[in-house]
C-alpha cells in the first residue's frame, strides 16, 4: 500500500526552466524607451512596479530643461 495523501494543503509550485536565448533584435516596436536584459531570470510584480516608477521618474527629469 502506498501512503499518498488524497489532498495536499500547500502544493509546491514548480519553476519553469529558462532557455538561454540570445536576442539579436534590438529594435523597438512600440515607444522610444525599452529595457535590455543581461541574463535570464524571473521578475516579480514588485520589481516590475519599481522599474515602472524608476523609468517614469527618469523620463520626467529628462523632459525638464
Amino acid at each position: 500500500m502506498s501512503f499518498i495523501p488524497k489532498n495536499i494543503k500547500f502544493p509546491k509550485v514548480q519553476k519553469k526552466k529558462i532557455k538561454n536565448l540570445t536576442s539579436t533584435n534590438t529594435e523597438l516596436v512600440f515607444g522610444t524607451v525599452g529595457l535590455k536584459i543581461a541574463e535570464n531570470g524571473f521578475l516579480t510584480s514588485k520589481q516590475l512596479d519599481m522599474l515602472k516608477l524608476l523609468l517614469s521618474k527618469s523620463l520626467k527629469k529628462q523632459g525638464q530643461y
